[in-house]
């Protein structure tokens, strides 16, 4: 039986507890991690919601701030990093 195929970048449910947390502690690394991870998809997500690219970035960098700055807004009982 071969390794198991993980969409690239993204980890299982506890590895991202552990990055939230991480972030919540002022880990600047872990916040580089999650963007690494996410990034491109918000992008993506938002480019097609938009319709526009500068639209789409700044999409991209409103969310990674808010989570920055208030890592508490995000709540694993609602739900995974990737859905919020």
């Amino acid at each position: 039986m071969g390794p198991i195929d993980k969409s690239p970048g993204r980890g299982d449910a506890a590895d991202e507890m552990r990055l939230v947390a991480r972030i919540r502690a002022g880990d600047e690394q872990a916040m580089s991690e999650l963007y690494d991870r996410y990034s491109k998809v918000v992008y993506v997500v938002a480019l097609r919601v938009l319709q526009d690219a500068a639209g789409a970035e700044d999409v991209v960098q409103d969310l990674f701030l808010q989570l920055w700055c208030n890592p508490d807004a995000f709540d694993a009982s609602r739900g995974s990093l990737a859905a919020w």
